[in-house]
């Protein structure tokens, strides 16, 4: 596809036009702006010198015409890149164009200097944002929009929370449209299998192929041109996607600036779409709707982190921050894109610290970190005359201990990702098998439906001595926590200090059998005459221990829990499972059935309750046929059928477990239904039953809401649907989960 053409530059105060300037091509996807962004004029935005300026750039240019694809070294045009940047220190064009030159040089991290040098001048607020039209400084945001950023932008939670709500019917809808003629689909970009190719527009190499299902408006004038959608009815894709479009319109009515939407899709085996980045006031959520198992899909900010896709978990992220799409899988992966003028148009005056000036949060990490601030080192190459002071040097921000999921992406090799003390015979066996994966050796997800892959070891039963008597002793890590519950879960740096690398990453190997269990860390539950069995601690945010300390990826991992194994159970006991809030069979409930499977349990009976009616079909949506051919005739799905609290009734499930369960039976609850007020009801109600009658539930499972930390990932949106905020803390919740496990319950916290 030939670039579109770019608009004329016209001068405005402050900021002289330079119609000779020689334009390199750019990163960015320009697209006409439906309404002007407040303009910002900070006295230093100019050019002293445009000629020599452009020049030297037209020069450089000539050069960069000799070089291979995919650029080479030159040491004359990097000379002219230095010349041009000191004929014009602050002027965005130029600072844009020498650091796409360096790109061209093979040298990102020197461009990224000159990038952070226009983000400390106020010529753009991060490097990763270089506007060159109608930058506005009063205009905040960050790359990823969280909770934080909610609260000052109320529209971005109700718009999220609209989609996310219908996620299950927009996916199946754009199934059931995707193959036919009227998906909308166009094609944006397509290289052959196996081989990059090479752009001038913009200067990057691509792989493989996506492209769009458009849905409003239905007809874009090209892939790189106007995608503007002006809220008409007429312009949405109501043959195809007519629930979407209904939701778009009441979007609209309720005053959503809804510019864009459409489904992205890339393709198998594996797609690169270059690093790029669009307007300042465009604002994007995206909703996965299909991720393949076993891939790969992350959206990269160079240099700054990467945020993965996740089927059914949707994210805001700033389209004008440079970004770019990393893709690896067997099949198709789809998501959801919706683009919002950002809300801050409107004037509002800002409040929270979310989305400071990126070198104000920078250079106080810096000041904490290095006690001075970075900026003051003088950036130097012998090859080339040195640059001004404010040139700072390639960043270098401290990130947190990089975790199995960053060290895998990364590129270190997966055995010292996984077991960097040990001989990784995950890998070793999984090689010699073919599977070696990630989610094998390195983490579990709950919905993609695998057990967490051992070694050797990591039972739950341990071999000390049989238990003289009934009884549960905390580990010391467990006890910490306990006793300083609100101190330690106080604010993230406390928690990750006492969960510190050596804890965390003991724990994640321990489980998965690659060392000895650690009594510090892992937790006793005895019953009389049996082994003591152990049980993960109850610490941090009851979630994997390397959540925020490593980073939010981590979010929906399971690796951390310790499950029980058929040693501790008699030969012919009879295994049932209650599954109340069982969403879809893949979600989490194949993973309990591969989980325990490898460790030895097979359950003779399963019931499902699911408040949301779906259809039989849908329930089992995604479930390989073998697998379903091999539950459903154990499995009892109460398909939009509520969970009760009733004392007895059929589907209060303690009261069925109560009823269903002897001592001799191994019996599993899990309890997640979003409901606060009726899950705490039937978590007493277990608690009481197992006073008087003993443990009849074994093992139970419960995501316990509670204020604090963990509010920010996904518990205020829950609160909002359900309308019920509960008032505990994680001190309430060490204190039920002790109880629980006192009273000889296997009881873990769930996600």
């Amino acid at each position: 596809r030939e670039p579109p053409a770019r608009r004329p530059r016209t001068a405005r105060a402050g900021r002289p036009a330079s119609p000779r300037l020689a334009m390199l091509p750019s990163a960015a996807f320009f697209l006409p702006e439906p309404v002007a962004a407040p303009v910002w004029r900070p006295p230093a935005f100019n050019c002293p010198e445009p000629d020599r300026a452009s020049d030297a750039l037209a020069k450089a240019q000539a050069r960069f015409a000799d070089l291979p694809e995919g650029g080479g070294r030159d040491a004359e045009a990097r000379k002219l890149l230095i010349q041009a940047f000191h004929a014009c220190p602050v002027n965005a064009t130029v600072l844009e164009q020498v650091g796409e030159g360096m790109r061209m040089l093979l040298e990102p991290n020197t461009a990224l200097s000159f990038f952070a040098h226009g983000a400390r001048q106020g010529v753009w607020h991060h490097p990763l944002q270089r506007i060159l039209d109608g930058f506005s400084g009063t205009l905040r945001s960050s790359i990823v929009l969280g909770p934080d950023a909610w609260e000052e932008l109320p529209e971005l939670h109700e718009m999220y929370w609209v989609i996310k709500s219908h996620w299950a019917e927009l996916r199946a809808e754009f199934l059931r449209v995707r193959r036919r003629f009227e998906s909308g689909y166009v094609q944006i970009q397509q290289c052959p299998t196996g081989r990059r190719c090479w752009a001038h527009y913009p200067p990057r190499w691509r792989e493989g192929s996506w492209g769009h299902y458009y849905v409003a408006p239905t007809q874009p004038l090209h892939a790189f041109g106007e995608w503007y959608w002006n809220g008409d009815a007429n312009l949405c894709h109501w043959a195809g996607y007519p629930k979407l479009c209904g939701l778009l319109m009441h979007l609209r009515s309720r005053g959503f600036e809804i510019t864009q939407v459409a489904v992205t899709e890339v393709r198998e085996p594996r797609t690169v779409i270059p690093a790029h980045h669009s307007q300042q006031w465009r604002l994007r959520l995206v909703c996965p709707l299909v991720v393949p198992k076993n891939a790969t899909s992350m959206l990269r900010f160079p240099g700054f982190g990467y945020k993965l896709f996740v089927e059914q978990e949707c994210f805001w992220f700033n389209e004008s921050y440079e970004h770019e799409q990393l893709y690896q899988g067997p099949s198709f992966r789809s998501a959801l894109i919706l683009d919002l003028k950002h809300p801050g148009l409107d004037g509002r005056t800002p409040r929270g610290t979310w989305a400071d000036a990126w070198w104000n949060r920078t250079a106080s990490r810096e000041r904490a970190a290095f006690g001075r601030d970075l900026s003051s080192d003088s950036f130097s190459s012998p090859s080339a005359p040195s640059l001004p002071s404010k040139v700072g040097p390639p960043l270098r921000r401290q990130w947190a201990e990089l975790g199995t999921a960053r060290c895998w992406l990364n590129g270190r090799s997966p055995k010292r990702c996984c077991n960097e003390h040990h001989d990784g015979g995950c890998w070793d066996e999984g090689r010699q098998r073919g599977d070696q994966t990630f989610a094998a050796c390195c983490g579990t997800l709950a919905h993609w439906g695998m057990s967490i892959s051992r070694r050797r070891g990591g039972h739950a039963p341990s071999d000390l001595p049989s238990c003289a008597e009934d009884g549960y002793v905390p580990s010391p890590l467990e006890a910490g926590f306990s006793e300083n519950a609100l101190e330690w879960t106080g604010n993230f740096t406390t928690m990750c200090s006492k969960l510190d690398r050596d804890v965390r990453g003991g724990w994640i190997r321990q489980v998965r059998g690659v060392e000895p269990f650690s009594e510090q860390i892992f937790s006793k539950l005895c019953r009389k005459g049996g082994p003591p069995q152990l049980l993960e601690p109850l610490a941090g945010l009851l979630r994997d221990p390397r959540l925020t300390c490593e980073g939010s990826g981590f979010l929906h991992y399971v690796d951390w829990l310790l499950v029980a194994d058929a040693s501790s159970l008699e030969p012919r006991t009879r295994r049932v499972f209650f599954d109340a809030g069982g969403s879809r069979f893949a979600d989490a409930l194949c993973f309990f059935l591969a989980e325990y499977r490898s460790r030895g349990i097979e359950f003779d009976q399963i019931f499902v309750w699911e408040a949301r009616p779906q259809g039989v079909e849908s329930y089992w949506e995604g479930t390989p046929r073998e697998i379903r051919d091999a539950v459903e005739q154990r499995l009892t799905f109460y398909d939009g059928v509520p969970v009760v609290s009733e004392l007895g009734a059929v589907h209060n499930p303690v009261a069925r477990a109560n009823e269903a369960c002897r001592s001799s039976d191994f019996c599993v609850l899990k309890l997640d239904i979003d409901r606060p007020k009726l899950e705490m009801d039937l978590v007493a109600q277990l608690l009481e039953s197992t006073r008087q009658h003993g443990p009849l539930v074994d093992e139970f499972f419960f995501e316990h809401h509670v204020r604090g930390l963990m509010e920010r990932y996904a518990w205020r949106g829950t609160w909002a649907v359900s309308g019920e905020t509960p008032s505990e803390t994680f001190a309430d919740s060490y204190a039920l989960f002790a109880s629980l496990r006192r009273l000889g319950i296997r009881a873990h916290s769930w996600i």
